[in-house]
């Protein structure tokens, strides 16, 4: 115990030293003229494009927050235009500790300012630019037009006390949340050590961005650590001892959230359809469903407009317009309940195998996989909820109508609750109406013809999926049958339809492109052996599942050379690849340290994959088959 405890308290003062030292680095900050704006700023515009390329407007009055400067001179670098006829007078401003007046002519002029260290706050720093109005336009936006910034830290100094006290709380936050989860030693380890690297790297290099976006990362952590405590209360509460593997693949879901909470909310990230979905929530809430149906049914990407797009995904969220009533505050909340919804998944996959019988390494092992393919980050990526939330109780359907599947006989409430799980996976997303029944149909049917255990399991579901067809068609899909088969019919009998040959979006490609874009072809070489390490029991209902999502993946090959399919398939598979590559990883981790090495080398690998892939999308809007 005192070896373990000695080395935890080494591997945090390495943490710690790292970390303080990466803080201490010299500073610069480029202001970045093709993203968003990465620094809390006022009056300084979008980016815009002249004669000579790319360049901001900054207004009459603009300022820039800058966190964490370091008490050291920094030089001040521009390249500005000042239009017009007439110089102006530019006055530059730190803290008001220091200030200097600059001639800005008409034309072009470089603006070269030594700041000293003097004016340099401990806390938050603000550069303030004012100029005289631009004639005769006399708009408040139009000051200064700037087509380069640069700061830079000349020398080394003191950073204040706060700013180190910031960072080293995430490792506080750490160091509980693995105290909650009971981890070992080797994993707290690990996590520091991987985290101290990670983040000592990003204040090296952007120290200003990252801080900036930090208050937001802390937050979703002491969410998630909260989260753990929950759990380690509740194992309390029961005298249990929850498995080191379900420790870890909870470290997972909460290494996930953060991702994506943090990332989506950060001043860069660039929204597609997020703010979208926020404005559907409210005007349901104000009673314009029929407004919302109708621009969701026309789906430009298929060409079709009679598309039967389901609301139920937005009814949950709607209570919400009560307390968040704009759509920037309803924005925000669907990133973080989204994110929380989806970090779940991990948790319930492991429930899913273990409850079948597998190890529970297993079980985190397709956890960790499900967030380390990089597809799981797909529609994070466009905001597309309904398709996530679709995965996701799809995911939930499974644990359901696997622990029916378990038992030798139903009861009336059971029958109830696999019905109500099959009809909310039918009407939660479009493309369900085709997914859950050739997946749920081929895993019902398989069953049925393997042997007497599963024969009655396989008659139920697919019994109980025919009733759930009947009732999704009686509450929804009913009236929009015929007109969508016509439609779909309509448009594949054109030749030059979207997506035959090609479709501008750089998230869509040849099928090799799609396999390495999505899973980085190793996931997808483990299938076979996945599929075989389940059917090595005896057909189970689990691998009957696994069967119907491959026979849904051919599928949708296929189809999707003809119709693009926008990698729904792939998405909605995605918990099956997860499950899969996890058991057949769980089959070569039996043998011996070599085969568990080359497991955690896999898992680690993907997992780093992902995380710079999204990290990519969220600070440099970098997306596509070759990037994720």
């Amino acid at each position: 115990m005192v070896a373990q405890s000695a080395i935890v308290s080494l591997v945090i003062v390495i943490s710690t030293i790292a970390i303080v030292v990466a803080l201490h680095v010299p500073a610069q900050y480029r202001l970045n003229f093709d993203l968003p704006m990465d620094l809390p700023n006022r009056g300084i515009g979008e980016v815009e494009f002249g004669g000579t390329g790319p360049f901001r407007w900054f207004a009459t009055q603009s300022t820039l927050e800058l966190p964490a400067l370091s008490r050291a001179p920094h030089r001040l670098l521009m390249e500005i235009h000042g239009f017009g006829v007439d110089s102006r007078q530019l006055l530059i401003r730190m803290n008001d500790r220091f200030a200097v007046d600059f001639t800005v002519p008409a034309g072009w002029s470089r603006v070269d300012v030594l700041i000293p260290a003097e004016a340099i706050q401990f806390s938050a720093n603000q550069l303030s630019f004012n100029i005289q109005p631009l004639p005769p336009y006399n708009e408040d936006r139009l000051g200064i037009a700037v087509t380069r910034f640069e700061l830079r830290q000349l020398a080394a100094g003191a950073l204040g006390l706060e700013w180190i006290g910031w960072v080293l709380a995430a490792l506080l936050l750490l160091l509980l949340g693995g105290f909650a989860l009971r981890l070992p030693v080797r994993d707290k380890a690990i996590i520091f050590l991987t985290f101290s690297a990670s983040v000592s790297y990003a204040l090296t290099m952007w120290r200003l961005q990252t801080l900036t976006v930090w208050p937001l990362t802390l937050a979703a952590l002491a969410v998630v650590v909260c989260g753990f405590w929950l759990l380690r209360w509740f194992w309390f509460a029961r005298q249990q001892r929850g498995s080191v593997w379900f420790s870890r693949v909870c470290l997972i879901a909460g290494f996930l959230f953060v991702l994506h909470v943090a990332g989506m909310n950060a001043l860069q990230f660039v929204d597609i359809d997020h703010r979208g979905r926020a404005n559907h929530v409210l005007r349901i809430a104000a009673g314009q469903n029929d407004v919302v149906q109708d621009r969701l049914a026309n789906q430009y990407e298929w060409g079709i407009a009679t598309v039967p797009y389901s609301l139920l995904s937005y009814y949950p969220f709607v209570p919400l317009a009560t307390l968040f009533s704009t759509t920037l505050q309803m924005t925000i909340v669907l990133k973080v309940l989204v994110s929380l919804l989806d970090a779940t998944t991990p948790l319930l996959l492991y429930l899913l195998l273990v409850r079948s019988g597998y190890h529970p390494r297993a079980g985190f092992l397709a956890g960790a996989l499900f967030a380390g393919l990089p597809v799981t980050h797909l529609y994070f990526h466009d905001g597309s909820y309904p398709t996530i939330l679709g995965v996701w109780w799809m995911v939930v359907t499974w644990v359901v109508i696997n622990e029916a599947v378990q038992r030798a006989r139903w009861s009336w409430r059971q029958m109830a609750l696999v019905s109500l799980a099959l009809v909310v996976a039918l009407l939660i997303y479009v493309t369900h109406t085709a997914f859950v029944p050739l997946v749920v149909g081929v895993a019902s049917l398989l069953a049925w013809r393997a042997g007497d255990e599963l024969k009655q399991a396989g008659q139920r579901v697919l019994i109980t999926l025919a009733a759930s067809i009947a009732a999704a068609l009686v509450l929804y899909y009913g009236p929009y049958v015929l007109p969508t088969v016509t439609a779909l019919l309509a448009r594949l009998g054109e030749a030059n339809r979207l997506g035959h040959d090609s479709l501008p979006s750089p998230l869509v490609g040849t099928l090799l492109e799609q396999m390495w874009g999505h899973t980085r072809v190793l996931p997808l070489l483990l299938l076979p052996l996945g599929l075989a390490a389940l059917a090595r029991r005896g057909w189970t209902w689990l691998a009957g599942v696994a069967a119907g999502y491959l026979v849904l993946m051919a599928v949708g090959v296929v189809v999707d050379y003809q119709f693009s399919l926008w990698n729904k398939h792939w998405y909605f598979s995605l918990p099956a690849l997860a499950i899969l590559a996890g058991v057949a990883l769980d089959r070569i981790a039996a043998h011996h340290t070599a085969g568990k090495l080359m497991a955690a080398a896999l898992v680690s690998y993907l997992l780093v994959e992902s995380t710079v892939a999204w990290l990519l999308r969220v600070f440099l809007y970098r997306w596509s088959l070759q990037t994720i």
